[in-house]
């Protein structure tokens, strides 16, 4: 700094006005007076900038008015202006007093610097400074310049004083230049200031460095502003004075073109040291302009050399300004003698260029947003370029640089193709890199969607979003192409040049070397151009590039996969034929095996499934992409996943069928039908328990589309496919007959199968347990409207639909109409009819008598043994073999399994036993009038081997509740004979005749008539045929049962309650039979087992001695009768056994009698 010492001895008084030599002074009558004119001519700072400048403040400041002319009234009385605090005759100032106000001014600006030195970040000043001293003292030197640009304003403005520019020019130009000096370059302030340059508070600001920092700026541009109106004033104007003089004094462009470089320079080198103190991408998110007065000068920059060169297409402007970032960056060799290029020496080649890059950007914003020209400066973004991708730049400057040049190429300037090209030269080197970011999340690895419209989404959204999409450079790169490619969709060249330079980077043995990740990233640039120049322009190419890569990797990874679906996709929406394309994938996906390669085949059913929902047309090629994978996915995949292509095919096969049924089918909609059914067939006629009902619903769709076709012969296939054959799913054919009774033109096809839809429909009645579903409703609606079915069914206002249970009603309905008739060849009829119904039956029922589903097995019992019940005489013929009451009672209830003793019956059998198997009995029992032994036989064979089934013995411990056995239960409701062959049978079955060890089940038979009796209430017809079927063999049991076995105790105890029930007492016919049964007994075991016969007679007298009193006279009969056998009169043992007995009943009588 330049050290004024002279300036502090200058005194001057207070409102001090020189007006000796005042040439401006017109007349003495009238004055006026300038006065603080210049208050608002200075930077006021708003604060650090922001990177979206659509916040740019709209605001007049000083330098707004810098082109604006300022010119005094010079024929005016003597004006005065306000210099450093003192007034000043604006006329003569300039001729007498220029040094005195430089020297001030050097005084005030070293004031300010001493300031900044002393009170380091602080506003307050030493001595006796008033607060904020610091914006007066800058007040002071910018009100002088202020007051220069003035006062030649006004002297260009009149003739007759333009003499004084000779005489003034050189001394002034002196004092700015030593000014000028004294004030150094922007970049040599210290570092503090720049940290408190910017400041919201404006002028407010009571910080030295704000001031002293705004002060440069603010003269700078004066020095600037007022150079250019002394060079526009003389240039102007014709003045008489001598030559020498003018030429020795003038100011040319080259002058001023220079400070103005020198200006800008420095602004760069500013900007730079603010680059350097940001982290890696941190200067996306910040502006080079460190305050919004450097953003200005910017701006005021372009229009000083638009001014200064009469060009306003800002030609000079970045002429020098590519020039200096040219000369930084080192590929231009001139050497520029101002602005400060030692700074950059330090930093690397790739911080220097991402530095331009930003710059640029910013500066080129900047412009455009007020509204200045802006050049296209590509050739010094092809020369960064070139810079960047030749150095061994690092991903994050590269992803960095990217952003700039997306808002240069993208938005800002006019589109040219070869930065594009330059890029590509770059990236296609490096296609098999990650172009990870060290240190950033995994996330940020490129990885490509399942699906081809997850695909297509993700490359749309690098296009048509915020470029915070792009992850990685590659992706920005991919955004910069197709955003470059849109926007120039008019021009050709654009794109034959990118085509051209791309192609033929895809050569043969670059593309078989390709990672997974290169793979990747050539779907995704050739998805790009799909979507931007159109599939008709890119897809040979990629077909021939999938094709290259099968060829040298004998396979295609699921990227390629994904990349020739969304090719299809976009074909499809442009309405192009995809044959080309789907003869690859699908010649790929026939050859991967359903084990081997299940994720992959997987994967391309998904995206048939998605094309298939989203494309309503099956024309273009659409049809081969169903091939031989589809039945191998289908035979193979979960059920889950069979249904959802099932439910993609039949969204087009409805879609399809209600075109059809509109319009006549074209030649696509039939080629397409018939391939569906081609691949379909195998899996339809290979029907298991585990495929969807979607199937039952595409195979009607298909039925009625091939009637719509007038291809009645592939109908009629399907329909026996689903109707005919004998499937294991029920549900399948119900929903397939379902579907088609909807449709009119399929009904007229049906009659034919009447017999078989009838045969459906009870099968769905035995096995489904959704009886009043709707569905099931309507499949009941048709049926009752069959002839066949409405002859029997249809009785009057009560039809098969009405019942709640329609196949008993049914079942109801064709044995009254059996009964009511007596013609034999009607009874036959129907019984035929009923039995062609019931065709295979045993087949339904073994499939579903294992199922896991409880309430099928339920249904399955209780279907059966109401048809059993109701319709035995309709199912059975004496001695024809294999009936349908023969194959139900063998299928379900006496199969060879059951009659091994150690199995045991399935949870959901055992329940529905002790529910029906009453019903079976009494169905077979209603048939035994004809005295058929097979009957008979198969009666006693269900009752002996299920009693000990579904039988519960009795147990202490509390258990929990379960199924009552209605065997038990209804015995009551049965017919007299009925209960006694059940007696009968469970007596000979487990109770043996002199048996010392009773049967293994004795126990679960004697449960079973104890039941009997307390669950029917002590009916007197159950104990009328418990007496004759049971009581003789209990007494057996009693008799000679070893007397440790638990069967006797609970023998004992059942005649017990038997004795002590009162109905027997009521009821003397009971008595009778009672002792009718013992009088046999006694018949039968008093000759040879007199001893057990009497211990019966007297365990019989503890219980009920009423009744053996009545039974003794009975008693000394038959023991006379052995007598008179014998031959002797009286038989000692005989006698003393009827002593005793008589004897214990003379001791029961009297202990009755014995007082308590």
């Amino acid at each position: 700094m330049i050290n004024e010492t002279n300036v502090t001895d200058l005194d001057f008084e207070e409102n001090f006005v020189f007006s000796g030599n005042s040439r401006f002074q017109s007349s003495s009558s009238t004055s006026a007076t300038r006065l603080e004119a210049n208050s608002q001519r200075y930077l006021d700072c708003l604060g650090e900038c922001e990177v979206d400048l659509s916040k740019l403040p709209k605001r007049r400041s000083a330098l707004n008015e810098a082109f604006e002319p300022h010119v005094l009234d010079v024929d005016a009385t003597i004006q005065k202006t306000r210099l450093f605090g003192r007034d000043w005759d604006a006329g003569s100032i300039m001729q007498s007093r220029m040094d005195v106000l430089f020297k001030m001014a050097r005084k005030d600006m070293m004031s300010l610097e001493s300031q900044l030195v002393t009170n380091a970040l602080t506003s307050k000043s030493c001595g006796k400074s008033s607060p904020n001293s610091a914006f007066v003292m800058r007040k002071n030197c910018v009100d002088l310049y202020s007051f220069l640009d003035e006062y030649f304003s006004s002297v260009a403005a009149v003739p007759k004083y333009s003499w004084c520019l000779g005489t003034l020019l050189r001394p002034l130009c002196e004092q700015i230049e030593k000014f000028q000096k004294q004030l150094g370059r922007l970049t040599s302030l210290p570092e503090s200031v720049f940290l408190h340059a910017s400041n919201a508070r404006g002028n407010k600001c009571e910080q030295p460095s704000y001031h002293l920092f705004h002060m440069h700026l603010d003269i700078r541009w004066m020095h600037l502003n007022v150079q250019l109106k002394v060079y526009k004033a003389w240039d102007s104007q014709q003045v008489l004075c001598d030559s020498q003089v003018i030429e020795s004094s003038a100011i040319t462009k080259a002058d001023i073109s220079g400070k103005a470089n020198s200006l800008m320079f420095e602004l760069i080198d500013l900007a730079f040291l603010r680059f350097e103190k940001l982290f890696g991408s941190g200067c996306c998110k910040k502006s080079p302009f460190s305050c919004s007065c450097i953003q200005d000068l910017w701006v005021y920059l372009h229009r000083f050399y638009s001014s200064l060169f009469n060009e306003y297409e800002g030609t000079a402007f970045w002429s020098s300004f590519c020039g200096y970032i040219g000369k930084i960056n080192g590929f231009h060799s001139e050497d520029f003698s101002i602005g400060n290029p030692q700074i950059y020496q330090e930093a690397s080649s790739s911080n220097k260029v991402v530095f331009s890059l930003w710059l640029l950007c910013n500066v080129t914003i900047l412009h455009k947003s007020v509204g200045l020209a802006v050049s296209s400066n590509h050739a010094i973004l092809e020369n960064l370029l070139k810079l960047l991708v030749s150095d061994e730049t690092n991903e994050g400057d590269i992803k960095t640089c990217l952003v700039f040049i997306e808002s240069l190429c993208v938005q800002l300037w006019e589109p040219k193709v070869e930065p594009i090209v330059c890029l590509w030269e770059y990236f296609h080197k490096k296609i098999n890199s990650s172009f990870y970011l060290p240190g950033s999340s995994i996330d940020s690895i490129a990885t490509l969607s399942k699906t081809s419209s997850g695909l297509l989404k993700h490359v749309r959204t690098l296009m048509e979003t915020k470029r915070s999409c792009a992850t990685t450079s590659f992706q920005h790169f991919i955004r910069i192409v197709g955003l470059h490619l849109l926007r120039t969709k008019n021009t050709p060249r654009h794109w034959n040049v990118i085509k051209g330079r791309v192609f033929s980077k895809m050569s043969g043995p670059r593309i078989g070397s390709l990672s997974q990740t290169g793979e990747h990233h050539v779907v995704v640039l050739f998805v790009m151009l799909a979507i931007t120049v159109g599939v008709g322009q890119v897809d040979n190419k990629f077909v021939e590039i999938i094709t290259t890569i099968k060829r040298a990797k004998e396979s295609l990874s699921s990227d390629l996969i994904q990349g020739l679906m969304a090719f299809i996709v976009l074909s499809l929406d442009e309405k192009q034929n995809v044959s080309k394309l789907v003869g690859v994938v699908v010649d790929h996906v026939n050859a991967i095996s359903p084990l081997d390669g299940f994720d992959v085949l997987k994967r391309f059913t998904e995206e048939v499934q998605e094309i298939f929902i989203m494309d309503d047309s099956p024309g273009l090629g659409l049809h081969l992409l169903l091939d031989s994978w589809m039945s191998s996915y289908l035979t193979c995949c979960a059920p889950v996943e069979s249904s959802r292509l099932l439910e993609s095919v039949l969204v087009i096969v409805n879609r399809l069928k209600v075109r059809s049924c509109l319009s006549c089918p074209d030649q696509d909609t039939i080629l397409f039908v018939e391939r569906l059914w081609e691949q379909l067939n195998p899996y339809f006629n290979g029907m298991s328990a585990h495929m969807p009902v979607q199937s039952a619903e595409v195979a009607a769709s298909l039925v009625v589309l091939f009637m719509n076709t007038g291809n009645h012969e592939r109908a009629s296939a399907i329909m026996n496919l689903f109707i005919v054959k004998d499937c294991s799913d029920v549900w399948l054919s119900r929903r397939f007959i379902t579907k088609l009774i909807l449709n009119d033109n399929v009904v007229s096809l049906l009659p034919r199968y009447n017999k078989i839809i009838i045969k459906a429909w009870i099968r769905c009645c035995i096995i489904c347990t959704d009886t009043f579903s709707m569905e099931m409703k309507s499949f009941t609606s048709y049926v009752s409207n069959i002839e066949e079915i409405s002859t029997i069914c249809n009785d009057g206002d009560f039809s098969l639909v009405d019942s709640k249970e329609p196949l008993l009603y049914l079942c109801t309905s064709f044995r009254s109409k059996f009964e009511s008739t007596e013609n034999i060849y009607q009874k036959q009829n129907l019984r035929e009819r009923l039995t062609s119904y019931l065709d295979g039956i045993d087949r339904w029922l073994k499939s579903n008598m294992v199922s896991q589903d409880h309430e099928i097995v339920h249904n399955v019992f209780k279907a059966s043994g109401n048809m059993i019940r109701l319709c035995s005489h309709l199912l059975y013929t004496k001695s024809k073999p294999n009936t349908v009451l023969q194959q139900i009672i063998d299928t379900l209830l006496l199969s060879a399994s059951v009659r091994n003793p150690e199995y045991k019956l399935p949870v959901a059998v055992a329940q529905s036993m002790k529910e029906f198997l009453h019903l079976f009995i009494e169905g077979l029992h209603s048939l035994y009038s004809n005295q058929d032994s097979y009957i008979m036989r198969m009666i006693k064979e269900l009752v002996s081997v299920y009693i000990p089934r579904c039988v519960t013995l009795p147990s202490p411990l509390p258990v929990a509740s379960s199924t009552r056995f209605n065997l038990v239960a209804e015995l009551a409701s049965f017919s007299c004979s009925l209960r006694c062959l059940i007696f009968e049978t469970v007596s000979n079955q487990f109770f043996k005749k002199k048996a010392k060890m009773p049967h293994v089940h004795a126990r679960h038979a004697l449960t079973f008539l104890k039941d009997s009796l307390s669950l029917n209430d002590w009916n007197a017809d159950v104990v009328r045929c418990f007496i004759r079927g049971c009581f003789e063999r209990l007494c057996d049991t009693m008799m000679f049962c070893d007397d440790k076995s638990a069967a006797l105790a609970h023998s004992k105890n059942v005649v017990k309650t038997l004795l002590n029930s009162d109905v027997l007492r009521e009821n003397s016919d009971l008595i009778d039979s009672l002792s009718y049964c013992l009088a046999a007994l006694c018949n039968e075991h008093l000759a040879w087992s007199s001893r057990q016969t009497f211990d019966l007679i007297i365990s019989l007298s503890n219980d009920a001695p009423d009744l053996v009193v009545r039974f003794l006279p009975q008693l000394l009969d038959t023991i006379k009768h052995i007598e008179t056998k014998r031959g002797v009169g009286y038989d000692k043992n005989l006698r003393f056994g009827l002593e005793r007995v008589e004897t214990n009943l003379r001791s029961i009588k009297a202990d009755h009698h014995r007082p308590v």
